[in-house]
Order: structure tokens, then sequence, then C-alpha cells
């Protein structure tokens, strides 16, 4: 195949296009990683649910969320459970006071724990209602941090 092609990159493929760019004067955009995040609290007769579900930006479920830590106030929590590795649930009785998730990821990007709920403004009364709401964040690899870019009432 060598004999064949007109130019013969012989290093990796982010560096030679790194150096084109370079070349080019044409700047590199900020890689990073989108998220949506969607929380919702349905009420039962015995005990109250918390769901979590994660996202990519086609609204495809998936499982990027390890482990999470609740910080829940309500009158009694019950447990904690992982439903077939995507879903995240949280059982708990009484009425939704407060709410803090922080979200550990299995690290593929070595991102660290999100923490989201310190502020939920116009989205805690329709959460704390039972309508599902989703928060968009991404993760900047360079700068190994998270921004919460905007939350929705579906």
């Amino acid at each position: 195949m060598d004999e064949k092609c007109e130019i013969r990159i012989g290093s990796l493929c982010d560096d030679a296009i790194e150096l084109l760019m370079q070349k080019l004067a044409i700047p590199i955009p900020e890689f990073k990683v989108k998220r949506w995040f969607s929380f919702q609290v349905t009420q039962g007769l015995e005990y109250s649910t918390l769901k979590m579900k994660n996202y990519n930006q086609d609204r495809v479920e998936f499982s990027a969320i390890k482990e999470a830590e609740i910080d829940i106030h309500a009158q009694k929590s019950l447990d904690f459970v992982d439903l077939e590795g995507d879903r995240l649930e949280y059982k708990f009785n009484g009425n939704l006071h407060h709410l803090i998730c922080k979200l550990k990821f299995y690290g593929n990007y070595d991102e660290p724990d999100l923490i989201l709920g310190e502020d939920w403004g116009e989205l805690w009364e329709p959460l704390s209602n039972g309508r599902e709401i989703v928060v968009q964040a991404e993760f900047c690899l360079q700068k190994k941090n998270w921004q919460v870019i905007q939350g929705q009432i579906i």
C-alpha cells in the first residue's frame, strides 16, 4: 500500500492532525464530554422513589454512573437499589425536602465526581411534584472540570 500513497505519515493520527492544524492556523476546539442526567420522584402507597438515568446527546440511555451518593431530606430513607446497571433508584418515606446527588463515574475520561442539586432553582418544584427533569452537564477534558449547562422539565 505504501507505494500507492501520496503521503505516508509515520506517527499517531492525533499528532499529525495537530501539526496540520497549527500549520493551517486553525484552532483546535476544546474536547467536552456531554451528559444528560434525568431525575424523577414518584410517590407510591408505601414509599416514594427517586429514579435517576443518564443519556447521551441522542437521548439514548446508557450507564456512565458507577455510583451515586444521595443526600436526601425526607421523613425516613429506606434503601438504594441499582437496577440493571443503567438506572439508579432510591426509595424513601415522606415528602422530598432537599436533594443533593454526588455522581461517581467509571473514569473513562478521569472525570471527577459531579455534584448536582446544591441549587435546583426553578426545577425544584416540578421535581418534588413528580415531574421528570433533565440536567445537561459538560466535562472539559483539558481542564478536568464539570459545568452544568442547563436543566429542563420534561
